[in-house]
């Protein structure tokens, strides 16, 4: 007897954005297979994103062959958080998780992380992150977090020692998500650790286990993947963007003081990223975008970086980084 009797009991929402990722698609779907044994109602929601291969080609024929499926398309966006946000818009499932293209989810683990959320009523419920080959062969663990695995608890407490990252790596309750207009942010690299910062703080009850169960597949095609330059000044002119976004959620919710140190140090950390990769580390951006960058950052109150950072490596290099003439000296050597 399987978990739901309509269309409107669907449990579980599978949402899969896809841009020219037509050497993964069928693959990625095998990987899936298990959910059509198992006791419950499921989807899966394909969006195509202006897809100029034959991906919609394949996910059209997946879905003619299996049930369960949705497919939708739409004109192509930049990056994959519209499409994300338009698949959730049409998703009926009681959880939701989204899932990279090429990437591969543990069944078992996530049909686990779905009863278990159903059972103790979870905003969101995390999987630990693994890297795996094209093979989808695990080649090693995503760092872990400074917090209490295998125990519900809230988003704040998660807060104080989550590092923002992966989406994909939780199961969120639909509701949740809907009633609290949590979308990710249109158009921007790393939408993820805005969003997850803006979620973990609404969310009441979350959980993250101990166990991985989401696969990062390490491709030269994955979405957000490029060595363009456009692409490597978007990643920057984001992150600040990102660390802007970061802050402005002390000025649109109630907290605490430690909660509010916290986001603080979040912001600052995602600046200082964005600060010390165009003064020291990168090399293929010019003075003039460096300086607009920086400009873009003290408009916003992010430069000089000031407050908490979460590394004694930050804290100590961002004395130098607040120091115009150190930062002179910095952009001088880059022009030779």
């Amino acid at each position: 007897m399987k978990v739901g009797n309509s269309n409107q009991d669907v449990l579980f929402s599978i949402i899969i954005p896809v841009y020219n990722a037509s050497k993964y698609l069928q693959k990625s779907f095998d990987s899936l297979k298990e959910f059509y044994n198992a006791e419950i109602l499921f989807e899966i929601i394909y969006v195509n994103d202006g897809s100029t291969d034959d991906s919609l080609d394949i996910i059209t024929s997946i879905s003619q062959k299996n049930h369960n499926i949705k497919v939708i398309s739409q004109a192509n966006q930049e990056g994959s958080s519209i499409t994300r946000n338009n698949g959730l818009a049409i998703a009926s499932g009681k959880f939701v998780q989204f899932i990279d293209s090429d990437d591969f989810i543990d069944c078992k683990l996530i049909i686990e992380a779905i009863f278990y959320s159903l059972k103790h009523d979870l905003d969101a419920n995390s999987v630990q992150l693994e890297f795996a080959d094209k093979e989808g062969v695990k080649i090693g663990d995503a760092k872990k977090f400074n917090l209490t695995y295998n125990k519900v608890m809230s988003g704040r407490e998660a807060l104080m020692g989550y590092m923002p990252s992966s989406i994909c790596v939780f199961v969120f309750k639909r509701k949740f998500l809907c009633d609290n207009n949590l979308k990710l942010y249109p158009n921007i690299v790393n939408m993820d650790v805005e969003f997850s910062v803006r979620m973990l703080i609404l969310a009441q009850k979350v959980h993250f286990y101990s166990r991985s169960g989401y696969s990062y597949v390490q491709t030269d095609n994955s979405i957000k993947r490029t060595k363009s330059v456009e692409k490597v000044k978007k990643n920057y002119r984001d992150q600040i963007l990102v660390a802007k976004l970061i802050y402005d959620n002390i000025l649109v919710n109630k907290m605490d003081a430690q909660l509010r140190a916290r986001i603080i140090e979040l912001s600052n950390n995602t600046a200082w990223n964005a600060i010390y990769g165009l003064l020291v580390t990168e090399r293929n951006v010019e003075k003039l975008f460096i300086l607009d960058c920086i400009e873009f950052a003290k408009n916003n109150y992010l430069y000089p970086i000031k407050g908490p950072l979460s590394t004694n490596f930050q804290k100590l290099t961002s004395f130098f980084l607040n120091n115009n003439m150190v930062v002179q000296l910095m952009l001088l050597r880059k022009n030779q």
